[in-house]
């Protein structure tokens, strides 16, 4: 025979467990949360510009979050064709955000200066990444009263807009693919107020496979643009 008191004792003690197991997580739930009290330095501290932004980050992580997750969930609903317009607008997005990134890493390292970045265009091959390769930075300078635009045999155009004042770098580096010797330098023009075309034309660089044997891996240079009449 089945003993039904020992069933019954059993089907107690789990009632009991789980009983103790709901409370307990309720009672954490309820638990209020512990008082840290700062000392002068550390408040200080919490109020800086720094700890600021960061909360201010976080914030804008939890509502960027909580808006990817509606936009998961609205976007179960869609139909064949919205779901293809979706996915059209979110790859346009990533395509944007590409060349915001590229454009910002490509000013950084040209580091500009007496010029509004957001008025000038530069080729990323103006400033290519830096390598373990042989290299020529060039800090220019627009010494004239004008804007200048800056290119070269190998990329066209490279530069858009340096203004009067304004300085850049420009820096080339060899590649896998570069010749064993290489040679190359930098023209500006401008438009004059009369409206002809000022020219100036930098010194010619090199780069070779033996730079760095030789001392010339890094090499660092000047160069200060004064237009002349084409």
């Amino acid at each position: 025979m089945i003993d039904t008191g020992g069933v019954a004792m059993s089907a107690l003690k789990l009632i009991v467990v789980v009983a103790f197991a709901i409370f307990v997580v309720a009672c954490a739930g309820k638990r209020k949360p512990e008082i840290v009290h700062l000392t002068p330095s550390q408040q200080a501290l919490r109020d800086s510009p720094g700890e600021q932004r960061i909360r201010e980050t976080a914030a804008l992580l939890a509502e960027a979050k909580q808006e990817e997750a509606d936009h998961k969930a609205v976007a179960k609903l869609d139909t064949p064709e919205e779901r293809e317009v979706r996915k059209s607008l979110a790859d346009g997005k990533k395509r944007t955000r590409k060349s915001e990134a590229l454009r910002a890493r490509t000013l950084g390292r040209a580091r500009i200066t007496g010029c509004d970045p957001a008025t000038m265009s530069i080729h990323p091959d103006a400033v290519s990444h830096p390598t373990i390769n042989s290299f020529v930075k060039v800090r220019v300078t627009n010494m004239d009263r004008f804007p200048v635009n800056i290119s070269d045999a190998k990329f066209g155009p490279i530069v858009e807009g340096l203004c009067p004042g304004g300085s850049m770098t420009l820096f080339r580096n060899r590649s896998l693919d570069s010749p064993d010797f290489l040679q190359f330098n930098y023209t500006a023009t401008g438009r004059l107020p009369d409206g002809g075309i000022g020219i100036a034309q930098s010194e010619t660089f090199s780069l070779s496979k033996y730079d760095w044997s030789s001392g010339g891996g890094q090499q660092e240079r000047n160069w200060f643009i004064q237009l002349y009449r084409r």
